[in-house]
């Protein structure tokens, strides 16, 4: 998806999952990608804001691949910013390079490493592909007949954290200068937490209720409380629920 998205003007490769799952099986010459695979793509990319999710009345929302942002992670060394931009910079830097060693490959050697991935990856059976994903990847997308069931205690400890989380945005004035979408966000951090409440529930419902919202929040206030506590929720559901 970084390839793809670099060989475009604007340099932003976009789609829903269905569609970019469907765009790279085809880029691959058959080799079938999964909605789940580029979920768990997309949720390495997130980290870095390499990826970005905007909703839409027609698509029901969809996922924007930025090359930009990669190249400021992984290629340059001194970037143009301004001191409000440098805060944190070198700290996520240092965390997402040492966590991603293929796309620190990628950004060292250009585009015929991804080329020879393609290639490579064509010639690769599906079954033997398990080697070659991270252990550090995010939650894929549950099937949608999946119900999951939460013990007394699991259901407790994911409804603290997603009510402390709701408690910190609630006391913000807007996210991102949009009051619309801290009333969006929150709207949706507590039909999360009433399905958690439920203690069972499809799974499918509560990824979609809720991963947007905590993507955003991880994204917009990364080392702040807001941050902190979003990271830990998302923790605690790829745990209890979606890896379960």
């Amino acid at each position: 998806m970084l390839h793809e998205a670099e060989k475009l003007d604007d340099e932003a490769y976009s789609g829903t999952f269905k569609g970019l799952s469907e765009r790279l099986t085809v880029r691959l010459s058959g080799v079938r990608i999964t909605e789940n695979d580029v979920s768990e793509a997309l949720i390495v990319l997130n980290h870095f804001a390499g990826a970005k999710h905007f909703e839409d009345f027609l698509t029901g929302g969809y996922w924007q691949v930025n090359y930009d942002n990669f190249r400021y992670y992984f290629i340059e060394d001194s970037p143009t910013w301004n001191e409000t931009d440098k805060e944190g910079y070198e700290e996520t830097k240092n965390e997402v390079r040492a966590n991603y060693p293929v796309l620190v490959t990628f950004a060292e050697n250009g585009r015929q490493f991804a080329e020879d991935i393609i290639q490579h990856l064509t010639r690769v059976p599906k079954t033997e592909w398990a080697h070659l994903r991270s252990t550090a990847l995010g939650p894929t997308i549950p099937a949608a007949d999946r119900i999951v069931t939460l013990s007394h205690n699991q259901r407790t400890d994911i409804e603290t954290s997603a009510t402390e989380l709701v408690n910190l945005v609630e006391l913000e004035n807007s996210i991102d200068g949009d009051a619309v979408v801290k009333d969006l966000v929150v709207g949706q951090l507590k039909a999360g937490r009433e399905l958690i409440r439920a203690q069972s529930f499809r799974a499918y419902l509560l990824y979609t209720t809720l991963l947007t919202s905590l993507g955003l929040l991880i994204e917009k206030y990364s080392g702040a409380a807001i941050g902190v506590a979003a990271t830990k929720l998302l923790e605690l559901l790829i745990e209890q629920v979606f890896k379960a």
